[in-house]
């Protein structure tokens, strides 16, 4: 079984949660702490529709095709799956499960779960920090973050932070360093963002890192992870 092409089929697509009115708001995308918080003061959680669009199967991606709407549902988020009638039930890790339903859902439930075999979650690996190279340079960009760097690597300008710091608003970039290589376009990044309450609370925060690491490493995994082996690392 060797799909030439991403498999495609209509679909209807359903949440998990407890508002209708949250996921007309945010749609596939709602996050499962967002969906445990609205089910605390809203009504018991239940499947609720979405809509109707088209479902694309590929390598290790699954994209969830709705009118004016794209979702992409990288393999490595999910944690469990189950066959269900009319097509799949998936359960992802930091956020609400989904459930897909097609025409055709004995061969949706045989791509699927060819496709996804050896690609689907791995819990993050807590790790502490350890200095492993000597210090060559000191970051002072801001007192409370002041770290060394072993050669090689330079404090970021303050240009580069604003410039770079743009792409992350409403959160604010601290402190960073680069590492530059021969060519001028391939430059290795490091910084420190300042998450402000309305992100942090159901995105990224330090206590979120320790209380829920399954959804910091899925947002990771969404992001950067690809089908990488190894779980990501905190």
């Amino acid at each position: 079984m060797t799909p030439s092409a991403p498999q495609r089929w209509p679909a209807q697509f359903s949440l998990f949660c407890g508002s209708e009115v949250e996921i007309r708001e945010r749609g596939l995308a709602i996050s499962r702490s967002a969906a445990r918080k609205k089910a605390r003061k809203m009504a018991k959680p239940a499947w609720h529709v979405v809509g109707n669009g088209e479902v694309i199967l590929g390598d290790t991606w699954l994209t969830a095709n709705l009118p004016g709407q794209q979702v992409l549902v990288s393999f490595r988020t999910i944690t469990s799956w189950t066959p269900c009638k009319g097509g799949i039930e998936i359960q992802r890790a930091g956020w609400a499960p989904m459930r897909i339903q097609v025409p055709d859902a004995s061969a949706f439930q045989e791509w699927f779960g060819y496709l996804v075999q050896g690609k689907t979650w791995r819990p993050p690996v807590l790790q502490p920090l350890h200095q492993a190279l000597p210090v060559t340079d000191w970051c002072y960009q801001d007192p409370r973050f002041a770290f060394g760097l072993p050669s090689g690597w330079s404090p970021a300008s303050a240009d580069w932070l604003a410039r770079v710091g743009e792409d992350y608003t409403p959160a604010r970039m601290l402190a960073g360093a680069t590492r530059q290589f021969g060519d001028p376009f391939l430059v290795l990044a490091f910084f420190v963002l300042e998450v402000p309450p309305i992100l942090g609370e159901e995105l990224l925060t330090p206590a979120t890192i320790f209380e829920r690491p399954d959804e910091v490493g899925a947002h990771l995994a969404m992001f950067f992870g690809g089908i990488d082996v190894e779980p990501a690392r905190l």
